[in-house]
């Protein structure tokens, strides 16, 4: 009876523990924007993943986890291994955004689109864009044709 009684017990344990872990592993979409030539893109992780990015609040905190000279040399480094047959694309733009989901206000992440350059002009509608959290960790988008 007794081991009947333990069997039990780590049965229910183990149910608990994976409902606990299927709970945090939860997707996240920390963006999600539609270009002009018809692709969708969405970048999202998993509730793990964002738990692990530092925290950060931008009205107490005199610098974010994650400087930009960091992030800015990361984003380089991701686009030069990447895409090595792309010339004349830099860095466009560089914003942060807070991850959206409950208890998480604290945590943020980097949007980096990199653009064709011509001359010191970025051009439109050529863009590579890649999200990079406050841990350094680097988020591809899932790209979505709908055209």
């Amino acid at each position: 009876m007794k081991r009947n009684y333990y069997a039990f017990i780590v049965i229910v344990c183990s149910l608990f523990s994976v409902t606990a872990y299927a709970q945090n592993n939860a997707e996240i979409t920390l963006y999600d924007v539609r270009r002009v030539n018809g692709v969708h893109e969405v970048f999202s992780i998993t509730e793990n993943m964002a738990l692990m990015v530092p925290e950060w609040n931008p009205e107490k905190d005199s610098a974010p986890p994650l400087m930009l000279k960091q992030v800015s040399v990361l984003a380089k480094e991701w686009f030069k291994k990447n895409y090595p047959k792309y010339q004349g694309f830099d860095i466009g733009s560089i914003k942060i955004g807070r991850i959206k989901w409950p208890g998480m206000t604290k945590r943020w992440y980097y949007l980096i689109d990199f653009s064709r350059l011509v001359g010191d002009i970025g051009t439109t509608g050529e863009y590579v864009s890649i999200a990079i959290l406050m841990d350094g960790t680097i988020v591809r988008p899932e790209i979505i044709q709908t055209r």
